[in-house]
Order: structure tokens, then C-alpha cells, then sequence
């Protein structure tokens, strides 16, 4: 199993507390912590960079192909949004609050405090020896910014203040005075100027729009701002509830407002006419941004995590997505390898794309936390456990809750799995007792009540008719459930056993213990085959709190690769460890994130600040033993509660209380040729494709292994080659060329081109990696739901056009019999 895993996605947290930007009318930027996140509303698809500051992200601006990002204290990254590489950096002198480009992208304006910073930003066009220079820097104001605003010839730029007054600002001429705008009465919470200027548009907080009108000295109705003023032209009242948020359009004159209420609204200006309102929610709308056509609006509410984009002439929704509400406690795959499910302590289960993250439905059955999710064999039905006593079953089809499982006492159920056939639903509790129930039924069958103390997971071996069993009482037990005497197995562990795992061949189990020791077992002998201390591989950093360095952490969840070489494990910690199952060491260690206003992410802490924590009364300390809620901590620690393998073992994923981290192979990014001479080289990938060689071009441009010379050479090949290139290529190249399908199946919207690749890959070759066609399957599948309802509802219309077409060609069949019988017939003969 080849490694090479980085962050791909995040996702659970849609939306945290920066602003919103459209990059195209389809496509937006927002901050998932301290990271970037771009989202193609048209494609579905969304991708975080792997590049992150040091604190989250508060302010976001893009121009182009640069995407400018400004964490908490200040430190400014220029990243580029195809390849999310990071260009240029810049550390700021203060926090910031606003951030703008000019129109045509030669300046980019800051707001540092009361100070605008005027600086010319990295160009991907020119080479310059310093990416970031300063122009000027602009006072006046004599409290923090708040917005800004450049006019569209990029010559004057407005700024609104929490010292309720609007600035404007000449960025080419320094002898140019600020001229002022104060009529607010409250904080100015966004400025915008018109399409020509004419108008200046200032929202403050306490509900009021202020609309100035550029009176002229000059007759001339282009005369620069300089040779005029601005007077109060109208003032306007929203009446719905103080302003958190809003946006302008210039082209459309439109100027969207959201409300702490959780309501928007919609008015044309400078008339100030409402012409469409709406309530989304009942929390504080964080933040608003119209696209460029201004038909699509795009709402962020960070107290729920929630990100929408909603299509105000249709009135429906682009986009809405919602994260759980608090912390994630379960995850899994489902056997196909389409959806991920999700419980946490909310007690809603969703269900989410596993393709482009985006989550499609939720449960809300359960009313406590959700301990377990397992799915069944057949990927039709996720299995959930939780506090509140109950075990339930629910349709991935239909989305329905279809059966409920119930234990004859008040159990809490802290784990679940289910049968290879998914006849038979096992359930631990807190008690120490493990429930045997019918699916079909909902009938207890039995119950298993060795263990003495809790138990913390159970699991069924890969033919499922061994069920494994960890508890806190130090054991790990065996049982055969489907025996009439119901024999059972036990191994003793030094410490309380977190979780266990078992190999694809059913013969090894891991148990991960409290001690942060991972154990393996043989199954048959019942004897200890290895150990890890794992403790030392996640250990490493230290929360506010602690007055030393935490010696002993502890994994919560194991699980195995496909082959059964590689052994994923994640806990206490901001790492997640990948081992080698066969000499059971580290091969690889991840780190989750750096963002250190997050608890566990430090190596080495301040004395200075854990004095005044120490002797600040007003500090709010957790209680002993507290985990959890409001004022469990004083910050969110970063730590891993489950962990799982994609069924192609192409990725896997992680839940945090920062989300879901997704970890793969980027395609993208990935460079491993083979079988290198002098003769291979993307020269002579394009030769070959100049003279029409098509398979000498593809098994270059396989060789190389770069995806955009790949992509060229499928893009030059036409359909009715496919089957020669297919014939003529050699066993070795079918493995990096299925690879390279399945990506294509990912990306590409050339069904049918891409089925004759797979038709005759697959019956010619006949390879035999069930990783790559389980991958290319699921493609194939969603394409296929996707349009046989399409195809079902225009079956008629598509056989009506093809009796027409037959029609047609008799027709002129017939036509050019007849002309031919006149031919033949001569009057003179």
C-alpha cells in the first residue's frame, strides 16, 4: 500500500467566522479555521488547501487567481486558488478588520486597527523581487475599521469606523484630504460605492441606511471627487432588528442586508425598494456576499456552522449546509465507499458525500449523544448506538428510522456492529452487557453480560460469525454467538482496553489500551503475536492547562487497510499514526493542524501566560473530570474520536471537534514516474501526438506520470482508436492507467468515452485490483443514478425520434429509387 496522504478536504464546518467571496458567479471562498476552502456550486465539488496559519482565518479577499487570507493576529498569506500554494507572506503590526482589492488588482487596501495600509499585492504576471509593497499608509479615523470599498475606476477608496463616520480616501494623489461623511449614530457596519460613484451607501448597525449623493461644483456629470461633495440624500429605516451583515451589488444596484435575527432582506437603491425578504434561521447572520450577477446570495452563520446559498428570483436554495452542533463522536464508510455517516453529541446522524463532502440528509430520531455507526454489507442501511437506550436502523433509500432496538432495562449503548449478512445487530452498554438483536424482527435474542466494567466496542471478523469485545475491566473477550453454547475466549490487558480492530484475514485482532499500547492477539493460539508503545508516537504537546508534559496518551480508535499491512490509529492528540502491521513501527505520523488558538496544539507553553491564568479569578477552570460543554475548557482541544479507511484505502478520515478531516492522495499534486530515459519527456509526448502515435503518447505521458500530460493524450484520442491503444499496451502500464481513469471518471463529463476505455480495459486486460474498479464502480453508479430518471422520462420522446429518423431514411431511400427508375427510362428508346 503506497502512503503519500495529505489533507484534502475538510468538512462538518462549513461556515466558522470570516467572510464570504465569490471568485465566479459559481464558486466561492470561505475559511475553515485556519484553512482555505473553494467550493464549485455548479460541479458540487470542494477542495481545502493544505496550507494553513498559524490562528484562524478572519478575513478573506481574492482578485484573480490570488486569494489574500489574514488570521487573528495578523499574519497575511497570498495563496493560488487553482493549486492552493502559498505565494507570498506578510506579517501585519495589528489585528485586522477589513481587506480589499481595487478593481483592476494593482492595490490592496488593509485595515489594521484605525489605519488603512495601501500596498501592491504579488502579480502572477510579472516577476518582482518583493511580492508585498507598501504604498501608504492612511489615519484619520479614531477608532477601529470596520469596511472598506473601492470605487470602480480604482482611484478613491471608502472606510467606515466604529467612530460612526466614513472616509474617503485618493490613493494616487497624497496631497488629496480625507474628506468625512458623519451623520451615524451608531458603528458603521459596511460603506459601498455606486457603479459611478454618484452614490455612497453607509449601513450602520442600528438598522439605518444613509445614502449620500456627489453634488458637483462642475457642470459636468463625470467631474472626479475632488471638485465636489457628498450631501445626506435620504435616510432609511430597515425596522427589523439590528444589522450584522450585508452586500452590494453594483451592476444590479441591489444591496442585500442580514439581521441578528437570522433575517435578510433585499432593496433597490438609491430608491431603497424591498423587493424580497427572508428568515433562515433564528441566530445572528455572520455574513452576506452577492455574486457578480447578484442572482445567487451566500449566508454564513457561524453559532450554527451553517453555510447557504440561496437563489433569490427562483427562491431556492444553491446551497445548505450544516455541521453538527457539537462535538462528532462516530464515523464510518459505507461499503461502497459514497457516503460517510456521522453521529455526534447533538444526537443527529448525517449523511454525507463522500466525494465532494456535502452533506444530503440528517437524522434527529435519537435524543441523546450517538455512541456507534456501522453500516451493513450492502451499504442500504447505517446502524446507530446512543445514550438515550436505544439502538436504531435507518434507510440510506428512503431516509427513514425502520427500526428501533430497546433493551428491557434503562441501558445506555456506548457501541455497535453488525453481522456480515446484516441479520444480527450487536449493541455494548455502559453496564458491561452486550445485546444480541434481530434486524429483521427488532427481537432481543440474547444477552452477554461477562465483562465488568463498560464496554467500549465490539466487533465482528471479516466472515462475521467471531464477535470481538472491549471493556474497561482490562479484557478483550472472544465470543461465538452463533453457537448454541456460546463459547467465548478472553485476553487480559494491563490497562483498560479503548477499542479493538481486527485483520482482514480473521486472524489477528488490536486492542488499543488506556496506557497508549497497541496489542495484537492471534486468534487461534489466543497468544500476544506484538506490541506498540504508542504513547511516544502521539505525545508531543501540551494544553493550557497542564503544568508538564503529558507522558501517557491513549489511542480511541484502530482500524486495518484492505491488505491488512498498514494500521490507521488516532486518539488523544493532534497526530494520527500510520503503522506497519508486519515490524509494528511508525511509518508515518500526520499532524491534524497548527492552529494555535486551538488547546493540544503547542510543544512548549508561556510561563509568563500561565501565571496570569493561574492568578486571574475571573479564568473559567473545568471541574474534575469535566470533558465536556460550555465551560469544560477554555479553549477547544484539538483530539481525534474516530478514525476510519475509504474501502479503496485511497484516503481516510478523521473527526475533530474542528470537523472532518479528510486525508488522500492528491491527484493533482502526485509525481511518480517509472521506467525514466532520456527519450521520455513531455516533448515527446507532444511529438508523438503530433504524428498521431496514440499509444506511443500514452504509455509516455503513463510513464511520466504527470496528470495534465495524461489528460492530453485522453483528450487527442478518439473513440473509435480506443480499442488498438487497449490491445497494444503492456501489462505493466494497466494499473497506472486505471489510476488515471478513475480520476477522469471524477472529473470529466464523457460518459460514454470513458465506458469504452473501461469495456475494453476490462476485457482485454482483465486485471484483477479490486481498489481501482471499486473506485471507478461508484463513478460509474452515480452517473448511472443520475440519469436513468432523466433517460426513463424521455424514453418516448428518444423512440418517437428514432422512428423518425428510420422514416426519414426510407424516405429517401425510396426518393432515390425513383430517380433512378427515370434515369433508366428514355422516351427515345
Amino acid at each position: 500500500m503506497k502512503l503519500g496522504f495529505q489533507l484534502t478536504n475538510i468538512f462538518g464546518q462549513p461556515y466558522t467566522s470570516s467572510n464570504i467571496v465569490f471568485t465566479s458567479p459559481t464558486t466561492i471562498v470561505t475559511a475553515t479555521s485556519n484553512r482555505v476552502t473553494t467550493m464549485d456550486l455548479q460541479a458540487q465539488t470542494s477542495v481545502t488547501f493544505p496550507y494553513e496559519l498559524p490562528t484562524r482565518i478572519v478575513k478573506l479577499a481574492c482578485y484573480g487567481n490570488l486569494i489574500m487570507a489574514v488570521d487573528s493576529e495578523g499574519h497575511c498569506a497570498c495563496l493560488h486558488r487553482l493549486s492552493g500554494a502559498c505565494l507570498a507572506w506578510l506579517t501585519l503590526t495589528m489585528p485586522v478588520n477589513a481587506m480589499a482589492f481595487s478593481p483592476d488588482g494593482n492595490y490592496l487596501a488593509i485595515a489594521c486597527g484605525k489605519y488603512i495600509e495601501i500596498w501592491q499585492p504579488p502579480s502572477t504576471t510579472k516577476k518582482s523581487f518583493q511580492p508585498f509593497t507598501k504604498i501608504n499608509t492612511y489615519g484619520g479615523h479614531y477608532d477601529n475599521i470596520t469596511s472598506l470599498s473601492w470605487s470602480l475606476d480604482s482611484k478613491y477608496l471608502l472606510s467606515g469606523s466604529q467612530d460612526m463616520t466614513a472616509r474617503i480616501y485618493m490613493v494616487e494623489n497624497r496631497e488629496f484630504k480625507n474628506l468625512t461623511l458623519a451623520a451615524m449614530r451608531d458603528v458603521v457596519i459596511d460603506v459601498y460605492f455606486s457603479s459611478t460613484s454618484e452614490y455612497i451607501y453607509v449601513v450602520t448597525r442600528d438598522g439605518t441606511l444613509f445614502i449620500w449623493k456627489f453634488d458637483s461644483e462642475l457642470e459636468d456629470d463625470f467631474a472626479p471627487i475632488y471638485k465636489g461633495r457628498y450631501e445626506l440624500a435620504n435616510k432609511h429605516y430597515f425596522k427589523v432588528d439590528k444589522v450584522s451583515s450585508s452586500s452590494f451589488n453594483s451592476k444590479t444596484n441591489i444591496l442585500c442586508v442580514g439581521f441578528q435575527n437570522g433575517s435578510f432582506s433585499l432593496y433597490e437603491v438609491p430608491d431603497v425598494n424591498q423587493i424580497h425578504s427572508l428568515s433562515l434561521n433564528q441566530n445572528k447572520i455572520d455574513a452576506v456576499q452577492m455574486n457578480t450577477n447578484g442572482e445567487w446570495i451566500a449566508f454564513g452563520c457561524s453559532s450554527l456552522g451553517q453555510l447557504v446559498v440561496w437563489e433569490w428570483q427562483s427562491e431556492s436554495f444553491i446551497l445548505k449546509q450544516q455541521g453538527h452542533s457539537s462535538l462528532i463522536n462516530a464515523i464510518c464508510y459505507s461499503h461502497d465507499g459514497d457516503i460517510l455517516a456521522t453521529g455526534g453529541d447533538d444526537g443527529k446522524i448525517k449523511l454525507w458525500n463522500a466525494l465532494n463532502g456535502y452533506s444530503f440528509v440528517t437524522f434527529d430520531d435519537h435524543s441523546s449523544s450517538v455512541t456507534g455507526l456501522v453500516f451493513t454489507k450492502n451499504s442500504k442501511v447505517v446502524v446507530s448506538s446512543s445514550l438515550d437506550g436505544t439502538v436504531r436502523a435507518f434507510d440510506t433509500t428512503r431516509y427513514r428510522n425502520f427500526k428501533t432496538f430497546t433493551s428491557p432495562e434503562n441501558r445506555q449503548f456506548s457501541c455497535v456492529t453488525v453481522d456480515s449478512a446484516g441479520d444480527i445487530v450487536i449493541a455494548g452498554t455502559m453496564e458491561g452487557e452486550i445485546y444480541v438483536f434481530a434486524m429483521q424482527t427488532g427481537n432481543l435474542l440474547e444477552i452477554l453480560s461477562d465483562h465488568q466494567g463498560p464496554v467500549s466496542s465490539v466487533a465482528f471478523d471479516p466472515t462475521g460469525t467471531i464477535l470481538a469485545s472491549s471493556s474497561w475491566d482490562k479484557t478483550v473477550k472472544l465470543w461465538n454467538v452463533f453457537a448454541k453454547n456460546g463459547n467465548k475466549e478472553s485476553f487480559d490487558c494491563q490497562s483498560d482496553v479503548l477499542c479493538v480492530a481486527w485483520h482482514p484475514n480473521g486472524l489477528e485482532l488490536a486492542s488499543a489500551s488506556l496506557n497508549g499500547e497497541i496489542t495484537f492477539w492471534n486468534t487461534e493460539s489466543g497468544q500476544q503475536i506484538g506490541f506498540i508503545e504508542g504513547h511516544k508516537d502521539i505525545s508531543g504537546t501540551r494544553r493550557s492547562t497542564d503544568l508538564a508534559r503529558v507522558k501517557f496518551q491513549h489511542f480511541n480508535s484502530l482500524q486495518y487497510s484492505l491488505d491488512g499491512h498498514i494500521l490507521l490509529a488516532g486518539g488523544q492528540s493532534n497526530f494520527m499514526c500510520l503503522y506497519d502491521v508486519d515490524n509494528k513501527v511508525l511509518l508515518k505520523r500526520y499532524e491534524l493542524t497548527k492552529d494555535k488558538s486551538l488547546d493540544g496544539t503547542k510543544t512548549m507553553l508561556n510561563s509568563n501566560n500561565k501565571n496570569i491564568v493561574d492568578t486571574d479569578p475571573l479564568y473559567d477552570r473545568k471541574l474534575p473530570g469535566v470533558q465536556k460543554g460550555n465551560l469544560s475548557a477554555k479553549k477547544t482541544e484539538i483530539h481525534v474520536t474516530d478514525a476510519s479507511f475509504s474501502p479503496s484505502n485511497d484516503s481516510f478520515c478523521v473527526t475533530t471537534p474542528q470537523g472532518i478531516y479528510i486525508f488522500g492522495r492528491h491527484q493533482a499534486m502526485k509525481f511518480d514516474p517509472f521506467e525514466i530515459d532520456v527519450n521520455v519527456t513531455p516533448e515527446a509526448v507532444q511529438s508523438a501526438i503530433n504524428q498521431n502515435q496514440f499509444g506511443k503518447a500514452l504509455i509516455i505521458s503513463l510513464r511520466l506520470s504527470e496528470l495534465h500530460l495524461i489528460s492530453n493524450v485522453f483528450n487527442a484520442i478518439n473513440q473509435s482508436e480506443i480499442q488498438s491503444i487497449v490491445s497494444s499496451l503492456p501489462q505493466s502500464y494497466v494499473y497506472p492507467l486505471l489510476s488515471h481513469l478513475a480520476y477522469e471518471w471524477e472529473t470529466s463529463k464523457r460518459i460514454e468515452f470513458l465506458l469504452s476505455w473501461l469495456f475494453f480495459i476490462l476485457n482485454i486486460h482483465r486485471p484483477k485490483n479490486k481498489i481501482l474498479l471499486q473506485r471507478i464502480l461508484s463513478r460509474v453508479q452515480h452517473y448511472y443514478k443520475n440519469l436513468q430518471p432523466l433517460v426513463d422520462k424521455t424514453r418516448g420522446t428518444l423512440k418517437y425520434l428514432q422512428t423518425i429518423i428510420e422514416l426519414e431514411k426510407q424516405r429517401r431511400q425510396l426518393e432515390q429509387v425513383l430517380l433512378d427508375d427515370e434515369d433508366e427510362f428514355n422516351p427515345d428508346d
